[in-house]
């Protein structure tokens, strides 16, 4: 990877803007302790684990969401999916949350 200022270094997971805060820390927990051999299965767990905190804190995300697999000379685009989401908890009611009523 390389910073903004042109510093190259070696990382296993880079990450750019929010994603950096949030999704990092998720990435490294699921690589932790297993050298580097994540299953292809255990990978999109956790990359669907993020994407679906960053669109949770993100009020102008799309939850809308394509991934591609690239391997030796191959590349893979997947359908457009969405995460699921709940938005029925009970702080989320406007009417017990609203300061002007």
């Amino acid at each position: 990877a390389v910073d903004d200022v042109g510093t190259k270094y070696l990382v296993d997971f880079a990450a750019t803007g929010f994603g950096q805060q949030i999704a990092l820390p998720i990435l490294r927990r699921t690589a932790e302790g297993k050298n580097g051999k994540v299953s292809r299965a255990d990978a999109l767990a956790c990359l669907k684990e993020c994407l679906k905190l960053l669109f949770y804190r993100d009020c102008r995300a799309a939850n809308k969401f394509q991934v591609a697999d690239a391997t030796d000379g191959n590349v893979v685009i997947s359908e457009p999916f969405s995460v699921e989401t709940e938005w029925e908890f009970e702080g989320f009611s406007f009417a017990k949350t609203a300061i002007i009523r």
